[in-house]
């Protein structure tokens, strides 16, 4: 879920489910156009669920472009990447 603010921020809810145990991990959030967060030191016991709210500030948002843009996600733990 995207809520965009009056002052051109954009809160982003991300829903995770580890199927497996997964350590120190890094969830990075990539724009349309350029890399808008990074999120380090995430741990997830398996068949846990969980929401993280990645906040973009309102230079990151606006980088991506006039109108709608699209969010991507990467979890990287050690060499896998999920």
């Amino acid at each position: 879920m995207l809520i965009a603010h009056a002052d051109g921020t954009v809160d982003a809810d991300i829903r995770l489910h580890a199927y497996k145990d997964i350590k120190a991990a890094v969830l990075q959030v990539h724009g349309s156009v350029s890399d808008v967060a990074s999120i380090e030191g995430l741990s997830l016991p398996a068949g846990s669920d969980t929401v993280v709210t990645v906040h973009i500030d309102a230079k990151n948002a606006m980088a991506q472009g006039k109108g709608d843009f699209y969010l991507s996600t990467q979890l990287n733990s050690f060499d896998a990447v999920y």
